[in-house]
Parts: structure tokens; sequence; C-alpha cells
């Protein structure tokens, strides 16, 4: 049993949740690149969390509890990364005109393809394998690929037989083909499969195998999408699609080009700043109707589980949806939560559920960018402070300024800390990313707040829905129009080629240092001014 001293140093610990999550991602990165026994993580996990019990209230506790953590995280990956003897992909190679029988796992989405043939693709649970008249149980995931006419057919749930060409996910040695494979992982998939124009897809009379909730979110979305583009006219029906619902297919590709060459396509992914937004209206909303703080959280969490399903469930919205719930959840319990932490425990709920989501590049985009601007946003703030000492005038202390300065720094520090992952994924980077987001976020705010109103009475009454569509259509407009005007600068992108993961870790290595070099600077002084004296 602890004693009293033992809670007390426990507590004294700052930030836990986040260097346990921080040390967690070490060990899968250490475990990601090189080969350890399993026996023998377990047996190190199992000596560390001894020697940690044991050794508590002792002052190398800490030492001993990282190194516990490191080999959690490395087990973790290695446990996810077992693959099945009866998995698809260990009973067959890639391999031509061979039938797969099981259940559609996502809803199919829809495309054309530069040819104009219609096209889908899902992805499928392989429960049997038909190969050459011989049929035997099989598992795994495959995402497919299709061209056939019948696509029309498939529906989420449902059993089916489809025949086409099964390939595996080949390995490569360059780190962006493994770091591929490692996000295919995250998504459960174990190799893809192509339908043509001839092969059989066959549904079978067998019990479907449906999530209530995906489905229901699924019906919808697709209601949504179908209220938008009665609303609004294309592309603006198709942009809204992307800003509320994260559907992309239905986005105009010009104008997605705009939105990359301006630097503000991230405004496309819902990340963190759009749950921020969408919550702040909500509890906005509910506090209108005579709900207490603690009751409008608990709305807003249970509201944002339903958008995760809603928006797709992408990595970067359950990364905002925790955060956001864990703040809520403070209220809620009269609590107030550190954003380190909450950040360190979205982080490690998502990777001990899924490590290889730590491969996805939203994930590593939505997590950096996060911490960036928590940690880089008060170091630019206090150097504008001794900046500006010797103007205290009253322009500096207007309110617009200090707003403007504010979106500044914020837009600055994402920018900055996402660059390097930009470059080594894209081989490009935004030079006028921050000016555009000045303009660009106050517009999606407003965008983001009326949409959802359109949304609701797009469901009750569509006339009232038509005159806020026709506020929401002039926003639209202008967020076209200033991505249009910032891209179509010839120096807004560069581009790098062949950009290594090494220069990444030296980029962030050199960001570090030089946020540090005022420290550095002062215990130079320091120490001159200790020589001099003695």
């Amino acid at each position: 049993m602890a004693t009293e001293e033992t809670k007390e140093n426990l507590k004294k610990i700052n930030k836990p949740f986040f260097f346990i999550g921080l040390f967690l991602i070490a060990g899968i990165i250490i475990r990601y690149y090189l080969y350890i026994d399993t026996r023998l993580l377990y047996f190190f996990c199992l000596v560390f969390l001894i020697l940690s019990i044991v050794f508590v209230d002792k002052r190398f506790f800490y030492f001993l509890f990282v190194i516990l953590c490191i080999f959690v995280g490395a087990l973790r990956y290695d446990v996810a990364s077992v693959v099945t003897d009866d998995n698809i992909s260990n009973i067959i190679k890639s391999q031509k005109d061979i039938a797969i029988i099981g259940y559609v796992a996502e809803a199919p989405v829809f495309s054309t393809d530069r040819w104009g043939r219609e096209r889908c693709s899902f992805n499928f649970k392989v429960s049997q394998l038909l190969n050459k008249s011989h049929l035997e149980d099989a598992f795994g995931q495959v995402k497919v690929y299709s061209v056939n006419p019948l696509n029309k057919h498939l529906e989420y749930g449902h059993a089916h037989v489809l025949e086409g060409d099964f390939k595996q996910i080949i390995s490569l040695e360059s780190d962006m083909s493994k770091s591929y494979q490692a996000y295919l992982k995250s998504r459960h998939i174990d190799g893809f499969f192509y339908i043509n124009k001839g092969d059989v897809v066959l549904k079978l009379d067998k019990k479907p195998r449906i999530n209530i909730l995906y489905s229901w979110s699924m019906s919808l979305r697709k209601k949504l999408i179908s209220r938008y583009k009665q609303l609004l006219p294309e592309p603006y029906s198709g942009l809204l699609g992307a800003l509320i619902l994260g559907e992309r297919t239905e986005i105009n590709k010009n104008i997605f080009d705009y939105f990359i060459s301006s630097g503000s396509v991230h405004v496309l992914a819902i990340s963190g700043l759009h749950v921020g937004i969408i919550v702040l209206f909500l509890i906005f909303i509910v506090k209108l109707f005579g709900f207490s703080r603690t009751q409008a959280s608990i709305i807003c969490i249970v509201f944002l589980v339903f958008y995760c399903f809603l928006s797709g469930a992408r990595v970067s919205v359950i990364r905002a949806s925790i955060m956001a719930s864990i703040i809520l959840g403070g209220w809620v319990i009269k609590r107030d939560s550190d954003i380190y932490n909450s950040l360190g425990l979205a982080a490690l709920l998502i990777l001990v559920f899924n490590p290889y989501y730590l491969f996805d590049i939203g994930f590593q985009l939505s997590f950096v960018s996060v911490l960036s601007i928590v940690y880089l946003y008060p170091k630019m703030n206090t150097w504008s402070k001794i900046l500006f000492k010797h103007a205290q005038d009253k322009k500096i202390n207007n309110n617009v300024v200090k707003y403007a300065l504010d979106a500044i720094y914020v837009s600055l520090a994402a920018s900055i800390a996402v660059a390097p992952l930009s470059l080594y994924y894209f081989q490009q980077v935004s030079t006028i990313g921050v000016l555009t987001n000045l303009i660009m976020l106050p517009i999606l705010s407003l965008v983001l707040m009326l949409a959802i109103v359109v949304s609701l009475f797009s469901f009750i009454s569509m006339p009232i829905a038509k005159i806020f569509a026709e506020t929401l259509w002039f926003f639209l407009t202008l967020m076209i129009k200033a991505a249009q005007g910032f891209g179509s600068f010839h120096f807004s992108l560069v581009k790098f080629h062949n950009f290594k993961i090494s220069y990444v870790l030296w980029c962030y290595l050199l960001l570090v240092f030089v946020v540090h070099i005022d420290i550095l600077f002062i215990k130079i002084k320091e120490r001159l001014l200790k020589s001099a004296i003695e």
C-alpha cells in the first residue's frame, strides 16, 4: 500500500497522460524499425511493472515507469502486427480470377474515373475463399475497387460473392511505401481486390451484419448531401459536404486545387478547428434554451460521439472529439482540463486501440498542429510583448490588433510545425498559408455555424432552410474566391523532391533549438556572470 509521501509525489507529476502518451509513441516507433521477440517484450513489461510497483516511493520510479511505457508501446504494436495463418494474405498470393465470400464492411463510395466509367470502392470482410472450385475458410479485410455495372446492388452489411483479382500489399524498401503499409494496417486492410466488367457480383440471402449507429449515421449523411444539393447549386453543395461531413468525393476538382495552391486545404479536412467551432456554437444554442453549463456539456459529448460516425470516424475527428469530451467532462465534474494532458490522453486511447494510427498522415498532422499551437503560441505571444514593450500606444492595445496578432501566431505556429511533414508526404509546402488562413478561418466559422442551422431546418422546413442557404452561399463564394485568389500566385507553393524522414527529424530538432535559444542565452549569461564574480 502506497504511503502518504508516495501519493504526494505522484500528485506532483506534471502532465502525466501527455508523457505516458509520448513514451508509448516512442515504444511503437522503436518496434516499427526494430524487430524484438514478443516473448522478450512480455518479459520486460512484466519486470518493469513489478519494479515500478516495488520502487514507487523512490526517485528512480519515474525512470522505471518511462521504460515500462516504452516497452508497453512496443508490445502493443507487436500484438497488433500479428497476422493469423487463416488470413487471406497468408492463404494466397496475388492472383487473378478468384472469388471471395463475405460482407460489405462500409457504405460503398461511388465516383467516375477519367474514362467516364462509374466505379466504387469499399471495404469487404472476407469469410470464405473460392479458389479453383475449392472452398475454404479465410479471414481478413480487403479494399475493393470495382467498375462492374452491378455496383449499384452493393449494400452495406449484406453478404456477397465477389469475383475478381486479388493483390497483396507488396512490401517495398522505401520509407514511403512502408508508411503506406502501416496506414493500410491502421484501416485493417490485408489486400486489394479488383472487380472488372464481366466479373460476378452476387448478393447472398444471409442475415446482414449491420452496426445500427453506423447505418443510421450513413443514412442521415446521404439525406444531408441530398438536401445540400437541393438548397445549393454545384460547386457550393459539394464544398459544403466536404466542410461539414468530410465528403470530398462531391467537391469540384478545380476548387480542390485552389485550396491546395493557397495552403488552405486543411479546412476541407474535418479536424479540431471544425469540432471546436461546432461545439462552441452548439453550447451557445443549448444554453439559449435554458440548459446549464453541465447539461450543455453532456449534450455536446453525446453529439460528438454521433458526429464521429456522421463524418466518417476519421482519426483527426476522433482525436478532436476525445479532447473536446475531456474538456467538457472537466466542466461536468467542475475541474479544468490541462490541454497537454487532454492531447496525451487522446493519443493514448487512440494508439492503445490501434497503434497503426500513429502512421496515419491525418493523425500526425492533427496532433503535431495542435501540439505546436499549444506550445509555440505562448512563446510567440511572449516574444511579441518583448518586441513591443517600447511601443505602448493605443494601436497595440486595440482589441482588433490583438485578435489579428493572435490569429497570425496560431496560424504561423501550425504552419511551421506541419511544414516538414507536408514536404515529406506531399513534396510541397505553402508559402502563403498563414496569410490565407487569416481570411479563411473567420469565414469558415460563419460557414460551419450557418451549415448547422441549414442542416437542422432542412428536416423541419425547406423554405426556411433556403433562406439561410442563400446567406451560406455568399460565404462559400467568399471562401472559393479567397482560395482562388491566393492560389493564383506562382510562388504560393514551393516544391521539394526526395525530402527524407531524416530531414523531418532535423527540422524539428532545429525548431526546438530555436524556440529554446533564449533559455540557452540566459544559461550562458548566468555562467559568465558567475565566473566573473568568482
